[in-house]
């Protein structure tokens, strides 16, 4: 693999933040010199250029699906989000705070920060994980899911957490922890109303798109919730 700096090219790159999924919406990312250029919507015939886009044909006009990503305009202008200057760029630990030794409460918000190594940060995050749960037991461990959420290719982005969470608590028999679902968005629209529409679980199986098409051909009129999610 090439080192970051060298990077150079065009590559596809997840850039959604609120699809909640299978995956997320994908960008086009030009890298010259191992810097962002520019982003744009991925264009799927890129790679693909046999792809024939389905077309619909309703009230005497013919629509035809788009041949690229609809990226939201932050993620169009996430090189300004990775080249910010107020972008913490690496682990950091308070200078007066000792986990083996003393913590110092009464200088949060006071004290300097110095910078550790992501080794360091792992280690700390994993013994406190440990004490904690050794102390207190597992729902001592809060779990706080929001409804929105940066996604990426590998997973969504309020899942990973707590499947992780699950199967090491479960290990060591610490029973469950505690999970805070801070989220105004209606889920129950969501997951009941969009399997009664498409007549699937609409996470973690197949697109929705060319589903779309076929309920368009054979229905008189669709009501589709609004959604950030579909």
């Amino acid at each position: 693999m090439k080192e970051v700096g060298k990077l150079e090219g065009t590559f596809m790159m997840g850039l959604g933040w609120s699809d909640i999924g299978h995956s997320t919406i994908s960008g086009m990312v030009d890298v010259k010199n191992g810097r962002i250029i520019r982003i744009r919507p991925t264009h799927y015939d890129w790679k693909y250029p046999e792809l024939k886009p389905w077309t619909l044909e309703a009230r005497g006009k013919i629509w035809q699906s788009s041949m690229k990503s609809a990226l939201a305009p932050f993620s169009i202008a996430y090189k300004k989000r990775t080249y910010s200057p107020n972008r913490i760029k690496y682990p950091l630990k308070r200078v007066d705070w000792d986990p083996n030794g003393e913590r110092n409460p009464q200088n949060r918000g006071k004290s300097k920060f110095k910078r550790i190594s992501w080794d360091e940060a792992t280690d700390i995050i994993a013994s406190e994980l440990k004490r904690i749960v050794e102390t207190y037991g597992g729902p001592a461990i809060l779990a706080d899911s929001s409804a929105h959420g940066q996604t990426r290719n590998v997973h969504a982005a309020h899942s990973i957490n707590k499947v992780f969470l699950d199967r090491w608590l479960a290990r060591l028999g610490k029973g469950s922890y505690s999970a805070l679902q801070s989220s105004p968005v209606n889920w129950e629209g969501s997951a009941w109303g969009s399997k009664h529409m498409w007549g699937f679980e609409p996470f973690g199986e197949e697109p929705t798109e060319h589903h779309f098409k076929d309920i368009s051909d054979n229905t008189e009129m669709i009501m589709q919730r609004a959604s950030h999610h579909y």
